[in-house]
C-alpha cells in the first residue's frame, strides 16, 4: 500500500530542534525549541490523520457533495484527545464496524494504550502550550522526549493507515 503519512520530515524537523537545544545554553531558547517540538508533534498527529482519513474517502466516495460535507467534518475537528475527537471522527468517516477493525489490529500489536495515552498527554501539553508564553512558569518536555515519543507511536499510525488502506 502507498503510505500517505510522512514520518521523515517530523523526525528530520524534531532531530533539528533536539540538535539546536543541546547546542545551546539559553534556557529561554531552549524552552522556545521545546515548545516548538511539542507544537510541531502535535501538528504532525492533527495532519497524518487528516491525510489517512481523506485519502480513504477519495478511494471510497464518489458523489461530490458527500465528500464536501465530510471533509468539512474532518477540517473542523480541532483537536486530538482520543474519546472526544479521534474517534468520533474515525466513526463518522469510516464508520463504527471499520474502526473496531483498526482498534483491534492496534491492540494485536500492543499499541492501542500507547496511541491512546500519547494522544490524550499531547493533546492537552498542546492546548496549555497555546495559551501560554514563555513569561508564564511551565516546562515543556526537551525535544529529544518528544522525538521518543513520536517514534512510540510510528507503528500505531502505521497500522492505521495500513488497516484503512486494505478496508472493502
Amino acid at each position: 500500500y502507498l503510505a500517505v503519512v510522512d514520518y521523515t520530515t517530523i523526525d528530520q524537523t524534531l532531530t533539528s530542534l533536539n540538535n539546536e537545544y543541546n547546542n545551546s545554553s539559553d534556557t529561554n531558547f531552549q524552552t522556545l525549541l521545546s515548545k516548538l517540538a511539542m507544537l510541531e508533534f502535535c501538528g504532525w498527529i492533527e495532519v497524518s490523520i487528516d491525510e489517512i482519513l481523506r485519502e480513504y474517502l477519495k478511494k471510497k466516495t464518489l458523489d461530490q457533495s458527500i465528500l464536501n460535507t465530510t471533509n468539512e467534518k474532518i477540517h473542523s475537528n480541532w483537536g486530538f484527545n482520543f474519546s472526544s475527537n479521534i474517534q468520533p471522527l474515525f466513526c463518522y468517516v469510516i464508520g463504527v464496524v471499520n474502526w473496531q477493525k483498526v482498534l483491534s489490529d492496534l491492540d494485536a500489536i500492543n499499541k492501542k494504550e500507547i496511541l491512546i495515552s500519547t494522544l490524550n498527554n499531547f493533546n492537552k501539553k498542546r492546548g496549555i502550550a497555546a495559551h501560554t508564553n514563555i513569561q508564564v512558569t511551565h516546562s515543556y518536555d526537551a525535544p529529544s522526549s518528544v522525538q521518543k515519543n513520536f517514534k512510540n507511536i510510528i507503528d500505531a499510525i502505521k497500522q492505521i493507515e495500513a488497516t484503512i488502506n486494505s478496508l472493502a
